[in-house]
């Protein structure tokens, strides 16, 4: 398909209209063969031509001139972009005819320039995946039609102005940012200018389509000039429209409606607020159409009406649309199916839950982000998101954006293994100062998919209480350990952490001075408030355990020295404020265990009297706020006895225990109406199992335990916590000593161990 095309003559704005040529038609000698008429011009992604080489014959066709441009040399030759010298003999348009080298299939392009000299253009079709010519040959030819007027040449470069270029700039008040995409009609490889290299990327994309047009953000939408949504040889036109329109930064304005520009080429009549120049895009032209976020200069105000202009050389073009004008920013909101999983991965989100508070529309921009910033982009308009997405940390960001530019913002983390199975970390858990000498409790549950770790550490200098959290299941770009307090200058201490409202509660056991207490610290405002006392005594207080219970925190304590167990519930939804805890239980000989857990969402215990070798189960209901407990009851009588997280309301319903019989029978599991069921989970007793931790994960019960120096891990095939499936082994301890604590993350099984040997805190997940 040999093309030739001649485009948009003198002046600003006159279409489609032929470009002409002065002089007679004689040629004379000199004009016949010359070799410094040519200039190679810059911008051309292909071609591989050796000015030397290039010559111009001039003859003569329907007594006009009639140009024959030649190399000696050519090299993997796709695309030529020449400026010719022309006798002053020619009259008319002109058009260019490619050489044998292009193909039949090549585009080419003619446009007059500066003082009687033509710019032409000759590219390959798709030159990026075709094989180049090298050696002699004519490049192309030139001739003129002679039928038009005498007319001047194209005027200077000047900055855009046509329709095709006005910009959609978008102000975001939330971000006080500016942002818009490139539009100068014409300039399809996006340096700026309007020229005749800009025929190689029609060349490269030519025959692409898309129903309803290409995305706004990619390049075809760069190239498809009239936004048909078909690259085609009408794509040409608008080089000629737009030819030598050049962009070298922006203007940004501030001001009323009433300052907005009257027409395309009016002055501004107001100052710039600021500027950016075209190489603050932050993207390539290679990667889609170039696309700017600036920061204004100016206070966040949506009330102004805000506007940009391209400029070059001091001279402004065509105004953008308005942005501002009082627009109240959307509220961006998604959720993802799965915030990890195994390698080949499929990211599922949805933003149906976005709101726009004037209820227009919304656009929707997703970007998949590995590390700092290497983005994906993925192209507007849908409001959900299916993406494969390979193994490594990831984070997946969403901009909304309302039909008057402003944005909302939200992100979340996933996280893809390469192979199903554990996947174990180290955890950092100073929070500053000298290193860890020995963990006295590890605390893990998980809040909103993400796993939060609370531990109770001594260094040589001081003991103090931390949390620290991943981002998604697999601990995924993890804060720095933030602590929370320091304890009251002794060694000893335990740790709980609770679900308040979607953030953190950390209910901390502390002693030293001869004193102890506990403490209810929970997130407000990105930080950590004031401990909140909820009990202080001069006894050995040596338990405790929490749960939310009404939808309030609470805790259970262990009062060693007035053998009590203790209970203390929150006033309100967050736990800013705690009455004394009240005495649930006594005895000559209670144990030293406690274990609280929620019921039908009332709280019960259970606990260990070791006078009458009675494991005690007590339960309750709430009454107006308050709770009642029922009567204690004795569900198992061991000799001695480890109570961990004992007390699990069963997704199929009912209630399950699991004690650890130190002398006897190993892990036992208790069931069934009143706990009569009680079956063996375990052989081994002793210290291998008096570590361990249960929870309901998904819709099955989960234990883990150490056991031969090896840390273990076993779940029901239901919800009923009758049938198992087989012991795995998580990973190997140096001691058969260990904190561990189990949590449901995202869905997955999760732990927080503590290798006593060389006090060091781990995170495991099992990942399938």
């Amino acid at each position: 398909m040999t093309t030739a095309c001649c485009s948009c003559s003198s002046g600003r704005d006159q279409g489609n209209a032929s470009p002409t040529l002065d002089g007679p038609a004689a040629l004379s000698t000199a004009d016949q063969k010359q070799t410094g008429a040519i200039e190679i011009l810059p911008g051309g992604i292909f071609e591989s031509l050796d000015p030397g080489s290039l010559s111009i014959d001039w003859t003569e066709q329907d007594g006009q001139p009639l140009a024959t441009i030649s190399t000696t040399e050519a090299m993997n030759l796709r695309a030529a972009y020449l400026r010719i010298a022309i006798p002053g003999t020619a009259t008319g348009s002109a058009s260019v005819s490619p050489g044998p080298w292009a193909g039949e299939d090549a585009l080419s392009i003619a446009v007059p320039s500066a003082d009687n000299t033509v710019d032409i253009g000759v590219c390959m079709l798709h030159p990026d995946i075709t094989a180049g010519f090298s050696g002699s040959t004519t490049l192309a030819t030139i001739s003129f039609n002679g039928e038009a007027e005498v007319a001047s040449t194209r005027t200077a470069s000047a900055p855009p102005v046509s329709a095709g270029s006005r910009i959609d700039l978008d102000y975001d008040p939330n971000r006080n940012f500016f942002y818009w995409y490139y539009r100068n009609q014409g300039d399809y490889d996006q340096n700026g200018e309007v020229n005749v290299s800009d025929l190689t990327p029609i060349a490269v994309h030519f025959g692409k389509t898309s129903t309803g047009g290409f995305p706004v953000a990619s390049v075809e939408s760069v190239v498809d000039g009239d936004g048909n949504g078909e690259i085609n040889i009408a794509d040409i036109s608008p080089i000629g429209v737009g030819f030598g329109s050049r962009v070298a930064s922006f203007n940004i304005y501030q001001g009323t409606q009433g300052d907005y520009p009257a027409s395309s080429t009016a002055a501004s009549s107001i100052p710039e607020l600021q500027s950016a120049a075209l190489a603050d895009a932050l993207n390539t032209p290679a990667q889609g159409r170039l696309y700017y976020e600036v920061h204004s200069d100016a206070a966040s105000d949506n009330t102004f009406a805000y506007w940009l202009r391209p400029v070059d050389s001091g001279t402004e073009g065509i105004p953008s649309e308005i942005a501002g004008l009082g627009n109240q920013a959307p509220s961006a909101s998604f959720t993802i199916e799965k915030n990890a999983g195994v390698d080949p991965f499929q990211l599922k989100a949805d933003a149906s839950a976005s709101t726009d508070p004037e209820g227009g529309a919304l656009e929707y921009f997703w970007f998949i982000v590995d590390g700092i910033f290497q983005a994906e982009f993925t192209d507007p308009g849908k409001v959900t998101l299916t993406q494969h997405v390979g193994p490594g940390n990831w984070s997946v960001a969403l901009y909304v954006r309302d039909q008057d530019g402003a944005t909302g913002f939200a992100s979340k983390q996933f996280s893809v293994a390469a192979n199903a199975g554990w996947q174990v970390t180290d955890l950092d858990i100073v929070a500053s100062g000298n290193p860890v000498v020995e963990i006295e409790d590890i605390s893990l549950l998980g809040i909103d998919n993400r796993p939060y770790i609370s531990t109770v550490y001594e260094s040589t200098d001081r003991t103090v209480v931390t949390l620290n959290y991943g981002n998604d299941a697999m601990w995924n770009q993890p804060l720095a350990t933030r602590r929370i307090n320091e304890l009251m200058g002794g060694t000893q201490g335990q740790v709980d952490i609770l679900d308040v409202g979607g953030v953190p509660g950390v209910v901390s056991l502390q002693s030293g001075g001869g004193s102890y207490r506990v403490e209810y610290n929970y997130v407000e405002d990105q930080q950590f408030t004031t401990p909140y006392n909820i009990a202080l005594s001069a006894n050995n207080l040596r338990d405790i355990s929490a749960v939310m219970a009404d939808g309030r925190p609470s805790v259970a304590i262990f009062d060693r020295d007035a053998s009590e167990v203790l209970y203390a519930l929150s006033d309100d939804a967050i736990g800013s404020h705690w009455d004394t805890a009240g005495m649930i239980d006594s005895g000559l000989n209670l144990g030293w265990n406690v274990s609280a857990g929620v019921v039908s969402g009332s709280p019960a215990l259970v606990y260990w009297d070791a006078q009458n070798k009675q494991v005690i189960y007590k339960d309750s209901h709430i009454d107006s706020g308050n709770v009642v407990w029922h009567v204690a009851f004795p569900v198992y009588n061991p000799t001695q006895i480890e109570i961990g997280d004992a007390v699990l309301d069963l997704p199929a319903g009912g209630q399950w225990l699991l004690l650890h019989d130190y002398a006897g029978n190993g892990l036992v599991n208790l069931r069934g109406n009143g706990f009569v069921t009680q079956e063996q989970l375990s052989a081994t007793a002793g210290d291998s199992h008096s570590e361990y931790s249960a929870k309901v994960v998904g819709d099955r019960v989960c234990y883990v335990f150490v056991d031969g120096g090896k840390l273990k891990f076993r779940r029901s095939t239901d919800g009923t916590g009758v049938s198992w499936f087989p012991v795995q082994e998580i990973t190997d301890l140096t001691a058969e000593d260990g904190w561990v604590s189990l949590a449901d993350v995202g869905g997955f099984p999760a732990v927080a161990y503590v290798d006593d040997v060389t006090a060091m805190a781990h995170y495991a997940v099992l990942v399938e």
